[in-house]
Parts: C-alpha cells; structure tokens; sequence
C-alpha cells in the first residue's frame, strides 16, 4: 500500500472467504461483455482475452490441480490439491496483513469481515492473523444474510459475518503452554456463545462467533506449543474452542429441558452430539465439514457418528438416520452386543447408549400407531396410541435406573431442541420419532411436554403498501 510505516489508524477489509466464491472466474463472463463495450475507451484494462485469474486470493482446488499438473507433468491427487489450496490461500491472507500491519500506527486496529463453517477457513485466516503480528481482541456476529437469499436458502449457512477486530501483538510475545493455554481457550469459546445467545444469536452463527475470542487466545502469542515442544495449530485450538461450546450448549439444553434436575453423562457422547446437532442446524442433513466442525470435539468425529449408526454420508453431506431406518431385521441374541451394527430393536434387551433405547422405543411405537401418509403444512406431528405407549413403556421398564435416569434427561431435551420441522407439517413425517416422544413425556411422567404452536402462516407483504388487516368475522365493511 502506498503509505508510510505506522501511519494509518484503521484498516478495515472483507476478503476472499476462503472457497466460498472463485471471484474472478465468475468475473470473466462480465469481462468480456465490458471489453466490449468499454474496451475502447480503456483498453489496458483489457489486455487479457479474460480477467487474471492465476493471484486471487481464493482457496482454488482447480487451480492448484492445474499448477501441479504444469510443474510435474502428472495428475495429482485430491490431497495434494486440497493441501496447496489452503498453503496459497494462507500464504495470501499473511502477506496482506503483514502488509496491513506495516502501515497501521501501534495503537491502529484491524478489523477483518469474515464468515465460513469450514474449520480449514479458519484455521487458514486465523494462522495469517497470528504470523502476521496481530492478536483477535474482540468479536462481533452481524446479521448480512437474509434467509430467503437462493445461495443460503435451505442450506445451513451462516446468516451473520463475524467481525474480528485485531491489533498489532506486542514484540516479544513469547511462547504459550498450551497446558496452560487450552483452559483460556475453552473459558473463551464458552463465553463468547453465552454472551451471544444472550444477544440473539443462535445456531451455526453461535457456533462459529466464538471462534475469534478463542483464536485471540492464541494469538495473544508468537507461538503455543506442547511440553514437547511441537507447535499447536489452530486446528487444534478451534477443535477444542467447538467442543467447548459444544459441551456447554448439551449441558444448557438439558439444563432448560428438566429444570436443571439432569445432566447428560460424557459416556455418552452419541446422545450428546446428536441432541447439539438438532439444537445447532435444525434439520438432519448438513454439509459433511459443518457436521465434523461440531462433533469432532463432542467425544467423536463424523466416522464416529457413523459407525454409531445414527448417520450416514449422503453425498457430500451427512444425514442423521430416523429411528426406522436404523431398526435391526430382527432382536438382537444373546451372543450380540449391544447396538451390535449400528442398529436396535425393540425386542432387544438391552442397548449401547440412551439414545438407542429412544429410538427403539420410538420403533415400538410406531408399529402400534398409525402414521397418515401426508401432513398438511401446518398439520402437528403424530401421537403415539395407547397401544404404542404400552410398547415403549416395555423397553422403559427394562433399563437400568442409570440408564433410565440418562434416557429421560435426553429425551426431553431432544423434544425441547426439535425443530418446527419435525413438529408440523411435511417434515414432522421424516423424522416421526420426535412426535411420539413428544406424547411419551407425560405418559412416563417426565413432567409437563412443551406447548407446540404452529408456526404462523406466512405474511405476504409488498413494499409501500400497509399490510391489509383480516376481515372481522359476523360484521360487514363499509363498501
């Protein structure tokens, strides 16, 4: 930049998100139609037949392919690609901070937009950060999407751009002891989400708006290694800064759910990782890297999710599986273990996890209670019969007091985190389960079910125009 060393007070910048949008390959249609039609007024802005596209600082897996190709005369594999794709994008993001850094006076600030639910994103921003001579010294989650945007629509996007507000570290930070270091992050990470939910944050953007506290834990020092002296990468640092906000928000969510009467046990890491997901995305399939950023650090990764057998990989996605796609041909024998395959039956003894015994129960009351084959839109999910409350009452009875003590806490709080597509409407018929635990709250007298009201109806409203008030029923308007 054309400004003397430590001269400017504030750099503020939105860049690349990482892979999220090959800026100037989506440019060269524009480009040509401009050289067109400007081309003459401004022809060295045309020299090239299309925009440069070989210096953005993008992560480009395409791109990388083709460099490897060029340098070494042979395909490369999709790691190498993945791996030179985020050295570029990073080795980007650190000259340019470093260049931000040169020119901002000691008490300057940076301010960087940002937003990605790829933990490589951050990992990437947050390393250029930290090697550039900067440390995070505030978060701000600000509301840019619209939920009806077509590039977020239906997807589990983040809606917020977190702002991360950073300041030239001190020379001399020194070395930190990630012994030390770790407890910081996770105390960080904690209070970021508790202070954002208080603000009406919630889901990914909860989730993702606690990564800059916890990286300015990190870069509060030239470096944070072991006892053994090896580096700790920020890889680590977000995978436990997501675990923590992962484990506080089980731990809130069955707090709210049974009055804080309960706690989910860590030894049950499948429950735990489940009941966040639902709390956390709303819907039970998200991207396969949003999906690993949050269980990983729960006590599993996604493979881990899998082998459970309550989700599986749906192409470039992960999808939780319904109590009836996950019920075993038959009751498991005495020589099967428990949860033997990933999947249960009602008629088994007993089960791996509280969240077997749910579904199990779940699948009992199924096979007692009538399911319609269509919902209307607003139309409440299916409650279990009278036959089907006997059924799952059998499999109740049959668990241990621990188990049942478990079982109930995450039950009421996966009824508490359902979203309102699985209370009403079409989707209340994909994942039926959540409907039938609903109604066997009451019947095993785990208190009162939470009131489900129907979303309302959407408003239709056109811009200038007062909204119409509904007509009062029995009395004519004036005409």
């Amino acid at each position: 930049m054309d400004h003397a060393d430590g001269s400017v007070t504030a750099v503020v910048v939105d860049p690349p998100y990482y892979d999220n949008v090959q800026y100037s390959e989506l440019a060269d249609y524009f480009y040509v139609w401009l050289s067109r039609t400007i081309g003459h007024r401004e022809p060295l802005w045309f020299m090239g037949d299309l925009c440069p596209n070989d210096d953005e600082g993008v992560a480009n897996v395409e791109r990388e392919k083709q460099k490897i190709r060029d340098r070494h005369g042979r395909e490369p594999t999709a790691g190498e690609s993945k791996a030179g794709a985020h050295a570029y994008y990073e080795e980007v993001m650190r000259r340019t901070f470093a260049e931000c850094r040169r020119v901002l006076r000691p008490d300057g600030v940076l301010t960087v937009m940002f937003t990605h639910t790829k933990q490589a994103a951050w990992v990437a921003l947050a390393t250029a950060i930290r090697d550039a001579g900067f440390t995070v010294t505030a978060t701000w989650p600000v509301a840019t999407e619209s939920t009806n945007s077509l590039h977020i629509r239906d997807q589990n996007a983040a809606q917020s751009t977190v702002l991360l507000v950073a300041r030239p570290r001190a020379a001399g930070a020194g070395t930190g002891l990630w012994a030390e270091v770790r407890p910081q992050v996770e105390r960080a990470a904690r209070e970021a989400a508790a202070r954002l939910e208080g603000e009406g944050i919630s889901g990914v953007d909860l989730l993702v708006g606690s990564f800059g506290p916890a990286i300015g834990v990190a870069a509060a020092y030239d470096r944070v290694q072991e006892a053994t002296g090896a580096d700790v990468p920020f890889d680590r640092v977000i995978e436990v800064a997501a675990g923590a906000v992962g484990a506080w928000r089980a731990e809130k969510l069955v707090a709210r759910a049974t009055g804080g009467g309960a706690v989910l046990s860590d030894a049950d890491p499948v429950g735990r990782a489940v009941l966040v997901w639902w709390a956390t995305f709303g819907r039970g399939t998200v991207g396969f890297d949003e999906a690993l950023l949050l269980t990983r650090a729960l006590g599993l990764d996604a493979r881990g999710l899998e082998l459970a057998g309550v989700a599986e990989k749906r192409g470039g996605a992960l999808a939780l599986r319904t109590a009836t796609e996950r019920r075993r041909a038959q009751a498991a024998t005495a020589a099967d273990q428990p949860g033997s395959g990933g999947k249960v039956h009602p008629g088994d003894v007993t089960y791996a996890t509280p969240l077997d015994a749910l579904h199990a129960m779940a699948q009992a009351a199924i096979d007692a209670t009538p399911l319609p084959s269509t919902l209307a839109a607003r139309s409440p999910a299916p409650v279990v019969s009278e036959a089907g409350v006997g059924r799952a009452r059998a499999i109740w009875n049959r668990l241990s007091g621990q188990q049942r003590a478990q079982a109930g806490a995450l039950l009421v709080a996966l009824v508490a985190a359902a979203p309102d597509g699985a209370r009403f409407g079409p989707g209340a018929l994909d994942y039926p389960e959540f409907g039938l635990w609903h109604s066997l709250i009451l019947h095993f007298g785990l208190g009162d079910p939470p009131a489900w009201a129907p979303p309302p109806p959407p408003a239709l409203h056109l811009p200038g125009f007062a909204p119409v008030p509904p007509p009062t029923r029995g009395r004519r308007r004036a005409s």
